[in-house]
């Protein structure tokens, strides 16, 4: 699996998709998966399963 970068440089920003703004960077969001607690049979306690494809709320900086 290829690693996702930190921070991504020399992007350039658009306003409405035709006004150039200029070059920035951009800092990408961390990943938080969501989980939903697991107990039952043949668990001692509970596990916190994560949901596949859910991801909690995120921001980005340019």
């Amino acid at each position: 699996m290829p690693q996702v970068p930190e921070k991504l440089t020399n992007y350039t920003a658009y306003r409405g998709g035709t006004e150039r703004l200029g070059t920035v960077d951009v800092e990408l969001p961390n990943l938080e998966a969501l989980t939903e607690t697991v107990s039952g049979a043949g668990i001692a306690g509970e596990v916190d399963s994560p949901t596949l494809g859910h991801y909690g709320s995120m921001e980005t900086t340019l």
